[in-house]
């Protein structure tokens, strides 16, 4: 396991507290935590953007022009 110094300013480091305290966690945890969230929405957004990459503009169109024009089912309107 390697360690991480990181310097940041008091108001984040309280609100980092808050949360650990909060959460009866350290801030150590709450900090990893955070940290891999934001490294799988990263690695999420590359997936997505190669994905969109692959798409296929005219087909999506053709695909939604299939779809009956009819008022959506009871349980099915917002």
């Amino acid at each position: 396991m390697k360690t991480l110094k990181i310097n940041m300013p008091e108001t984040l480091f309280a609100q980092l507290s808050e949360y650990a305290d909060s959460d009866n966690a350290t801030i150590e945890q709450v900090a990893l935590l955070a940290i891999a969230e934001k490294i799988h929405f990263f690695n999420s957004m590359e997936i997505l953007n190669e994905r969109a990459k692959r798409a296929d503009f005219d087909m999506f169109v053709k695909m939604l022009e299939k779809v009956p024009d009819v008022e959506p089912m009871e349980f099915d309107r917002l």
